[in-house]
C-alpha cells in the first residue's frame, strides 16, 4: 500500500474515531460502572466492528465505487457535506454532552454491546462508506490495500476506545462542561471533512 496514503488514512480515521458519539458514551459508561480491565472487551468489540465495516465496504460497495468514478466523486462530497453539517451542529450546541450510566455487565455482554452500538451508529456507517474507498490506490493491487486498511482500522478503534475507558472519569468531567467539548468536536469534524475533500 502507498505509505503516504496509508499515513493520511491513519490521521483521518483516528480523527473520526476520537469524536464523541454513541460509541464513546457507551465505552465511558461501561468503564465507569465496571472499571477499565472489565470493560476492555468493549474496546475489542468496537475494534472488530470497525474491521467488519471495512470488510463489508471494501468487499462489495468499495469495488462498486472504485469502478464508477462518478459515484466515487459524489459519495465523497456527500460525506464532506455531512461532516460539515455535524461540525455546524456541534459548534452551535450549547447543551452539555451527557454520559449515560449503565448497569453491570459481563465482559461478553460488553463485547457484544459494543458491536451492536457500532453497527447501529449511522454516523459511523456513513463515514466508513465514504472513508475506506477514498484511500484505495487504483494503481496498486486491491487485496493487500484492503488488508492493511482493515488491520489499521481495528488497531486504531481498539486503541481509541480503550483510551476513553482508561480516562473515563476525567473525560466525563470534560464532556459535562458546557461549550468546550462542542467546540473541540466541531473543529475535529471540520478537520476530517477537509482531509476527505483534499483527496477528491
Amino acid at each position: 500500500m502507498d505509505f503516504q496514503l496509508w499515513m493520511l488514512f491513519c490521521v483521518v480515521f483516528l480523527s473520526a474515531a476520537i469524536l464523541p458519539g454513541p460509541n464513546v458514551a457507551f465505552s465511558m459508561a461501561q468503564a465507569l460502572d465496571n472499571g477499565f480491565k472489565q470493560s476492555f472487551p468493549g474496546a475489542i468489540g468496537f475494534g472488530l466492528a470497525s474491521g467488519g465495516h471495512a470488510v463489508i465496504v471494501l468487499s462489495g460497495l468499495g469495488i462498486l465505487v472504485k469502478n464508477n468514478p462518478g459515484i466515487f466523486f459524489w459519495l465523497k462530497w456527500i460525506g464532506v457535506a455531512y461532516l460539515f453539517y455535524l461540525a455546524l451542529k456541534s459548534l452551535r450546541s450549547r447543551s452539555q454532552i451527557a454520559v449515560a450510566s449503565s448497569s453491570k455487565r459481563t465482559p461478553f455482554q460488553m463485547f457484544t454491546g459494543a458491536v451492536i452500538v457500532s453497527f447501529t451508529n449511522p454516523k459511523g456507517i456513513l463515514t466508513n462508506i465514504i472513508l475506506f474507498p477514498t484511500f484505495i490506490n487504483n494503481n496498486i493491487s486491491y487485496a493487500p490495500q484492503c488488508i492493511a486498511l482493515v488491520a489499521t482500522a481495528i488497531f486504531i478503534s481498539t486503541s481509541v476506545y480503550a483510551l476513553y475507558m482508561l480516562m473515563a472519569r476525567h473525560a466525563a468531567k470534560i464532556f459535562k462542561t458546557k461549550r468546550q467539548m462542542s467546540l473541540v468536536t466541531g473543529i475535529l469534524y471540520i478537520g476530517v471533512a477537509i482531509a476527505i475533500a483534499a483527496t477528491i
